[in-house]
């Protein structure tokens, strides 16, 4: 039986892959923080909590990471933990580099000292990138224009030098926006589906929002880890571009969820505040998915329609 270690294994695509481990009859060790019932959501959600073997881990103490590693001895590593919100790491960006940065450091230093065979993913960001017209490819150049953004160009590269220089089999995912029904209320596809059923309901009048002209390319969590861990199947260590390859706005979204739940006209129930805008933001970034169609025969399966379908509908398979 295969062991796979899942660093985050509470928020949206720990669970989601997690769930997929279990499928293929892994035996799946996953750490958090903490696993306060709170944070067990998502894993009770799916009808997985008492499956995962759970190691309570301190992401900032290298030495809390290697005993993570030394209890579960895995066969592969999907690091997920870290800063998600692109926002927060301009409170904090010091702790924000301590945990998407040094953490992944930590992790595979413990690798390459202890169990070289080990299979290493990292979940990389598109928030890397510099903004541009055209779909954005492995090889597209890096301009990384926030805390969060720079903390991963960090990771990222370092997961590439353990490959380069030291033969370990790691590899980078580079995630853009994905989305589920586990999605927290800081994100605004989440933030917009709950506040349109609860005007829906009558339980909510208005919904704020900031820059809804922004576009991105947003897939279905549940469809990208089966690329994480196809990724890890192969032969030969590379990085990937996970994405549909497809565009849409926040004002798109916004209407699609409308209609989808019965609001005629959204403008009478969304008002506008600038303070909800990002101090940096860019308008759009596709991602070009066509190497992991090539080299791992993925492709995302589920629909803009049908993501905001499932989220409405709190489906989460």
């Amino acid at each position: 039986m295969k062991k796979a270690l899942i660093f985050g294994v509470t928020g949206q695509d720990g669970s989601y892959l997690a769930k997929l481990l279990l499928e293929k009859k892994y035996k799946v060790f996953g750490t958090s923080r903490t696993f306060s019932p709170k944070k067990l959501t998502n894993l009770k959600i799916l009808g997985i909590d008492s499956k995962i073997q759970k190691i309570t881990t301190n992401f900032n103490s290298p030495k809390s990471i290697q005993s993570a590693v030394h209890f579960s001895k895995p066969d592969e590593i999907y690091n997920l933990a870290g800063v998600s919100s692109v926002l927060e790491p301009f409170k904090n960006p010091l702790q924000t580099a301590k945990i998407n940065g040094l953490s992944v450091l930590s992790i595979l230093e413990t690798i390459r000292m202890f169990y070289p065979k080990i299979k290493f993913f990292q979940a990389s960001s598109s928030e890397m990138f510099a903004p541009t017209k055209g779909k954005l490819t492995e090889s597209s150049p890096f301009n990384p224009i926030t805390p969060y953004a720079i903390s991963k160009v960090f990771a990222h590269e370092m997961t590439i030098q353990y490959r380069k220089n030291f033969k370990l089999f790691s590899c980078c995912g580079i995630l853009f926006n994905h989305e589920s029904p586990l999605r927290g209320l800081e994100f605004v596809t989440k933030k917009i589906v709950d506040s349109m059923l609860k005007i829906k309901n009558g339980d909510l009048d208005k919904l704020t929002l900031g820059n809804i002209d922004t576009e991105r390319d947003w897939g279905f969590a549940g469809d990208y880890v089966e690329c994480m861990w196809k990724m890890l199947q192969t032969s030969t260590p590379t990085d990937f571009i996970i994405s549909t390859g497809k565009s849409y706005s926040v004002k798109e979204f916004l209407t699609e969820t409308a209609k989808i739940c019965g609001i005629k006209n959204w403008r009478n129930v969304v008002k506008f505040d600038n303070l909800l805008r990002r101090q940096i933001d860019y308008k759009q970034k596709i991602g070009d998915s066509s190497k992991a169609k090539k080299i791992l025969k993925w492709t995302p399966k589920t629909t803009f329609e049908d993501l905001i379908r499932l989220m409405i509908e709190n489906k989460s398979l």
